[in-house]
């Protein structure tokens, strides 16, 4: 039997319901069955319950005229001269002595310190000290004024239960992404992009086929198509570059425009348009990027006191982890690397689960 619904969920219900949201996206958002929301529903058609008014609406709910665009940011960032490089010298971290050697082993991220790769892989068995040790380099970069973004599947960064020394070191900055949503647009289009809408349609096509494996080439082309179409509609043209700083459709869009094609009889590619918005659904039922969101603007957070950012993933479906993550990072690319050079200026951290005993943190 289901549990029965709180007050908060049903009133939740009758403001999505309001909006014109679906049983099953209302049902999957809120994490009850799709009977509960039709029997709320019955409800309001026999007069029990309301639906809430314009005025009754959450305070950050967004108007029908702006729900359908979003600020085109690509002409502020033409504008930016990047962020001031820091003549690259980071001095190298201590990681310890080698078990063999006994040598004394030091890591620099700093691209241009002549290291063939900056990175590191922490292995380990669970419990072994992997988050520790990387919150005792983040802590470390903190001294050295570097600002790292943690991508936390797990919350083992979660500044509740991060070591105190840990949080007193770099004073994180924490975002809810599957609570709170994020305000980004996955359709933005950055200077980087020469060739502006088909850019994007490209990276976001790509995106979900590395998300999601089972997207065929003919998935992946309707969805490149049905990008394009979603910002031609917008008025923004790939010939035409002086279009691609209009405002932005909204990235739900892509989800409607391919049920369109589904919808269609007279589309040849009308089955593939309907499997392929099958396959990404999970995205827009979590709604995670939305105008709503919390604000995540990457250059005022390269300039604040705090030293770490973590972006907790913990209560998104798996595959809409790795889908989100590779979003938010193309993202933090355009922003920080506005004339297309390499950005060394942020460290990305990110925790997976490889195994039910084991995970892989690298940096």
């Amino acid at each position: 039997m289901p549990k029965k619904l709180t007050q908060e969920q049903r009133s939740e219900v009758l403001r999505m319901l309001a909006r014109g949201e679906d049983r099953d996206t209302i049902a999957a958002a809120l994490g009850i069955t799709p009977g509960q929301v039709s029997a709320v529903s019955a409800h309001v058609k026999m007069g029990t319950y309301e639906l809430p008014t314009k005025s009754a609406s959450p305070p950050d709910t967004v108007s029908a005229v702006d729900a359908e665009k979003t600020t085109n940011l690509l002409k502020q960032l033409r504008d930016l001269e990047g962020t001031p490089a820091r003549h690259s010298q980071f001095a190298p971290i201590l990681l310890g002595p080698d078990a063999e050697t006994g040598d004394l082993v030091y890591w620099n991220p700093d691209p241009d310190s002549g290291a063939a790769n900056p990175h590191v892989l922490v292995l380990g068995e669970s419990g072994f000290g992997k988050t520790y040790t990387i919150c005792c380099l983040l802590a470390e970069l903190a001294q050295q004024r570097v600002t790292s973004v943690v991508f936390d599947y797990g919350q083992g960064f979660a500044v509740g239960s991060a070591p105190p020394e840990f949080v007193e070191a770099t004073d994180p900055l924490e975002l809810l992404a599957s609570k709170d949503g994020i305000d980004i647009n996955p359709l933005q289009i950055f200077p980087a992009d020469l060739l502006g809408p088909v850019n994007v349609a490209q990276r976001v096509a790509d995106t979900f086929q590395r998300v999601y494996p089972r997207i065929g080439v003919q998935q992946h082309a309707v969805l490149r198509h049905a990008v394009l179409d979603v910002m031609a509609d917008a008025g923004i043209i790939g010939e035409k570059p002086q279009t691609w700083t209009s405002d932005l459709p909204l990235f739900g869009n892509v989800q409607r425009k391919l049920m369109d094609y589904a919808n269609d009889a007279l589309n040849p590619q009308s089955r593939h348009a309907f499997s392929v918005a099958s396959h990404i659904s999970t995205l827009f039922v979590f709604n995670t990027f939305r105008p709503t969101g919390r604000k995540l603007a990457w250059p005022d957070l390269f300039d604040a006191e705090s030293s770490v950012c973590i972006i907790q993933l913990k209560g998104l479906e798996h595959s809409l982890e790795g889908a989100v993550t590779e979003f938010l990072l193309w993202n933090l690319i355009g922003y920080s690397n506005p004339s297309g050079r390499r950005c060394c200026d942020a460290l990305w951290s990110w925790t997976r689960r490889t195994s039910s005993h084991s995970t892989v943190d690298l940096l």
